[in-house]
């Protein structure tokens, strides 16, 4: 088809946002607010991890869900355990910011603009109510290392026996978390024989647990279940399980629980995964129109990723330099409009024959991941108005800023 129509479509229906400055006003959401007046669940997806510019558009984007729609959850594509010290922080002041951040284990939000969303969450709480407060909630089964430290200090005091028999699973865990993604391939008989530890601990655990009144008994029983499904035939299925995390963490919430979800476009997007289902997809299933996934693109620019290491380490921080994008893509598209940042609904556009094929057909976007490969830059995919109900998009974008301990974890090739 000719761009001209689809071009057009752009330009008509784009609504001009102001940048990702947190902290000004926020006139420029309005246009949104019918979208997401009625949600339960946003996710905010993005295109790469490593830009500025998404970050904290994304900061912007949430103080905006919990000031005006009573949003009260922000949950992170982060470790599980790692989220729980997050979450002292933001409502309670517990602990320090930065080896809270640190803990959570992945140097990709291991960030200034994440600290200053963390630093935004905790003073907004500070004068409200506990029950008011926002909260904060890692999906990941990722990271374990204060899952692990609580369970043992737990048996320590309740069953020493068991704690003197896991102590070197948990030992091994930590060896092989540092292996973490690339470096597993020759671990299959470690993973297996720490999930079949784990496996041993369930019963005994969850039957200590049913003879106390200790509130964190059900905290201590997803740490375990974190561990297992990282150890477990299953840990490949991170989106899916994630999904499984956060649902399970609504139901039993308190009931005017609506979560913002922070991760990748693959994450918060339906039908993202063609071996499987993602979270965005378990969402979809739930919540229907109550879940509102929401893609972060851009036109060009660098972004960070990590290096990867002949031995499959994880390397050096790096610049990267994204070109063009393919004529007829998603970015070329949203490019040619020509303003700096913008937004587009998707969900209930009106019909129009000279893009709805376009809209129906395969489409190119960008899909960046973590780890460098300059190859991986773009990724087609079906039906783009099917896989979000929101498109937020910024022309130019610029590395993010990695924390103190972040530049010193990734100099000794630590995390990933």
């Amino acid at each position: 088809m000719s761009s001209q129509p689809l071009l057009a479509w752009f330009q008509q229906f784009a609504v001009p946002l102001s940048g990702g400055t947190a902290g000004r006003d926020d006139y420029d959401f309005q246009p949104l607010a019918d979208l997401f007046a009625t949600a339960r669940v946003v996710g905010l997806g993005e295109s790469t991890h490593g830009a500025s510019e998404f970050f904290r558009m994304k900061h912007r984007l949430i103080e905006f869900l919990i000031t005006r729609f009573q949003f009260n959850v922000v949950a992170f594509e982060a470790s599980y355990s790692g989220g729980t010290i997050i979450d002292d922080f933001v409502r309670y002041g517990h602990g320090d910011l930065a080896a809270a951040l640190t803990g959570q284990g992945y140097t990709a939000w291991d960030t200034e603009e994440v600290s200053a969303l963390l630093r935004w969450l905790h003073d907004h709480n500070s004068d409200l109510s506990e029950d008011r407060r926002a909260g904060f909630w890692g999906l990941d089964s990722g990271y374990n290392a204060y899952g692990r430290e609580q369970i043992l200090g737990y048996l320590e005091i309740t069953a020493p026996e068991l704690a003197t028999d896991i102590g070197p699973t948990f030992d091994a865990l930590e060896q092989l978390e540092a292996r973490w993604p690339f470096l597993l391939d020759d671990a299959e008989s470690d993973l297996a024989a720490a999930h079949l530890k784990l496996r041993q601990l369930d019963q005994p655990l969850a039957r200590i647990n049913s003879s106390t009144i200790d509130p964190a008994a059900d905290r201590l029983a997803r740490y375990l279940r974190q561990m297992m499904w990282w150890t477990g035939p299953d840990r490949n299925t991170r989106s899916r399980n994630m999904g499984t995390t956060l649902l399970e963490l609504i139901d039993t919430g308190p009931p005017d629980t609506k979560v913002v979800v922070w991760a990748h476009n693959f994450h918060v997007g339906r039908g993202s995964d063609r071996s499987g289902k993602t979270l965005g997809d378990l969402l979809s299933e739930r919540f229907g129109q109550s879940y509102v996934p929401v893609s972060l693109e851009f036109g060009t620019g660098q972004c960070h990723q990590r290096s990867l290491d002949s031995d499959l380490t994880s390397g050096d921080l790096v610049v990267h330099e994204v070109g063009s994008a393919p004529v007829g893509s998603l970015p070329w598209c949203l490019a040619a409009t020509g303003a700096p940042a913008q937004a587009f609904t998707l969900r209930d556009r009106q019909p129009d024959p000279a893009v709805d094929t376009w809209f129906a057909e395969p489409q190119t976007e960008h899909a960046i991941g973590w780890t460098f490969a300059d190859w991986a830059e773009f990724e087609c995919v079906s039906m783009i108005a099917e896989k979000y109900d929101a498109i937020v998009y910024v022309d130019t974008i610029t590395p993010n800023h990695p924390t103190p301990n972040a530049t010193r974890a990734i100099a000794r090739y630590e995390r990933y």
